[in-house]
This record gives structure tokens, C-alpha cells and sequence, in this order.
């Protein structure tokens, strides 16, 4: 039938397709001769040889090329050496336990106003001392750090991006809170522009 002509012509198709791959192969292999590699790569090797000696020394910006060779070879090796696990300890459990830590201190400070909600507490009190005098919402700071050292400790990329959905999600919470607490207290507004929101001296 027509199904069993066809077969023969498909394979003899295949066929020729794969002699044209040889051959073409073939012509490569032919063309590829190791001395032109080699004449090239001594070329090559001589012109950046050249240009490593060119120009004034610190003016170049030998430290732009060194610091990418650096981050080169860490990517290599999987690491940073020597202070590798120094920076791990403070970005894992350093942030997990600060936060923890800071946390823990808001509270105890804020005391009595202490609410999980936007509106402050009937008797709420401004409190300027303790972690409150450096940052205005200790807790949130230490809840940001405590998710991102979490993350870091248990190697969760899937955390660490939650952690930063948190701080966007609890950085416009703070505002509606302060918005609140601006009608509550008079010198709010006087302590919002002296104390930093989240870090000191940077946010």
C-alpha cells in the first residue's frame, strides 16, 4: 500500500541526511588544523600581554578588575574564604537572634500599648526610651531580622524572599500606625522627624 512505498522513501530521506552530516563533518575535521589553533592562541596571548602593560598603573582601574576576579574565584570555590562562616554567623543566626532580641525588648518597653492592631491602645503612651529612642518600631525591625536570619540559617531561599514581602507588608502598616499615633500625641510628629523609622541613620 502506500504506507509500505512511503516507508522506503522516508528511510532512504534519513539516508542521505545523515551522509550530508558526515560529510560535512568530515570537511570540518579537514579544515580544523591544531597549529592555526595554536598560532591564534599565541596571538591572542601576546595582545592581552600587551595591553596588561599599557596605560598609567592606578589609573586603569586595577581595582575594578580585582574585585571581579575576586568574585570570580568566590563563585568558584562556593564561598567567601576566611571570613565565609564569619559572615554567615551574623547574617543567619546573628539576625535571627537580634531580631529575636529586639523583639523582645520593644515589647517589654512598650508595655501596656503593646497591640498587634493599626489603632493604638485606649491608654497608649509614647514611648521615646529604650530601642524606641534609636528606631520608632523596634519590633517590626526585629521581626524583618529574625525572618531573614531564619531564612539564611535554614538555607530557605523561599524564606528570605518572604522576609522581604514582610518588610514592604510591615513598612505600610508603620505608616497607618503613625498616622494614628500623630493623632494621639502631639509630639509624634516631632519624634517621626528625629527618630529613624526602621535603622538608624538609614531608614
Amino acid at each position: 500500500g502506500v504506507g509500505a512505498a512511503a516507508a522506503p522513501l522516508a528511510a532512504a530521506a534519513d539516508g542521505d541526511g545523515v551522509a550530508v552530516a558526515d560529510e560535512g563533518l568530515k570537511k570540518a575535521v579537514s579544515n580544523f588544523e591544531i597549529g592555526d589553533v595554536k598560532d591564534k592562541a599565541m596571538v591572542v596571548g601576546g595582545a592581552i600581554k600587551d595591553n596588561l602593560t599599557q596605560g598609567q598603573v592606578g589609573e586603569r582601574g586595577e581595582a575594578w578588575a580585582a574585585t571581579q576576579l575576586v568574585f570570580l574565584l568566590c563563585i568558584l570555590l562556593g564561598g567567601i574564604p576566611v571570613v565565609g562562616d564569619v559572615i554567615f554567623t551574623l547574617s543567619g543566626p546573628g539576625l535571627l537572634l537580634g531580631g529575636v532580641a529586639l523583639i523582645s525588648s520593644g515589647i517589654l518597653e512598650l508595655g501596656a500599648s503593646t497591640t498587634p492592631f493599626v489603632a493604638p491602645t485606649e491608654g497608649n503612651k509614647l514611648k521615646t526610651t529604650g530601642p524606641y529612642a534609636y528606631i520608632r518600631h523596634p519590633m517590626y525591625t526585629g521581626a524583618i531580622a529574625a525572618a531573614f536570619g531564619f531564612g539564611v540559617v535554614t538555607g530557605s531561599v523561599d524564606r528570605m524572599l518572604l522576609a522581604g514581602l514582610l518588610a514592604i507588608f510591615l513598612d505600610q502598616k508603620a505608616s497607618r500606625e503613625e498616622e494614628a499615633l500623630a493623632e494621639k500625641h502631639v509630639a509624634y510628629d516631632t519624634y517621626k522627624e528625629e527618630v529613624s523609622k526602621f535603622f538608624p541613620a538609614l531608614y
